[in-house]
């Protein structure tokens, strides 16, 4: 059988923030679409499902920014190619200042 390697501290890259990104901008658009909604205990609901969103989105984005930023002092910065990524950290709080 065969194992995937392992993820070391090296590997950390901006890439891995991509899943955490989408949920936060569902959290925030959700809190927009709860504004229009007719039937006030629909858009509880949808409140209330970004909220969650939101405050599972936002500290797994930080911790997952506190790796990355660790890898960068400890392994320098990432190959050429990968450095237009480093934007993507810039994703999650701007998202998240907004919801």
């Amino acid at each position: 059988m065969t194992r995937p390697p392992a993820a070391g501290l090296s590997t950390v890259s901006a890439a891995w923030l991509l899943p955490l990104v989408a949920c936060i901008v569902a959290a925030s658009t959700g809190a927009n679409v709860a504004e229009v909604l007719p039937h006030p205990q629909y858009a509880l609901a949808t409140f209330v499902v970004s909220f969650v969103l939101w405050s599972v989105g936002v500290p797994l984005a930080t911790m997952v920014i506190v790796l990355y930023l660790l890898r960068l002092m400890m392994h320098g910065m990432p190959p050429k190619a990968a450095l237009p990524s480093i934007w993507i950290l810039m994703g999650p709080y701007g998202q998240g200042g907004y919801g």
